[in-house]
């Protein structure tokens, strides 16, 4: 069986961050009513090959666990009926 994902209408909006902590940061966005998951990946700016992946079921997340003094750079998408949104980029963030 093969699932094909194709781009579904539709950003999430108002992509911010909330809190900047000594090793946490908080992103948060405008909940969407027909969505239940939405995914954050982040990863250190001059690092693509180490991308991490959250998925949730609320507007917010907070990420633990990050490295001090590192820009970080955020997408936050939604993922309705077994298709990806656009992503959405959260500016370059340090923490």
């Amino acid at each position: 069986m093969m699932l094909i994902r194709c781009a579904v209408p539709g950003k999430v909006l108002n992509v911010r961050v909330t809190h900047i902590g000594s090793d946490t940061l908080s992103v948060a966005w405008d909940p969407r009513n027909d969505v239940t998951i939405y995914e954050v990946r982040h990863w250190k700016l001059r690092d693509v090959t180490s991308t991490y992946v959250n998925m949730t079921s609320s507007s917010n997340l907070t990420l633990v666990r990050l490295a001090h003094d590192t820009q970080y750079s955020f997408q936050v998408r939604f993922i309705l009926s077994y298709q990806f949104s656009s992503s959405q980029p959260v500016n370059r963030q340090h923490v």
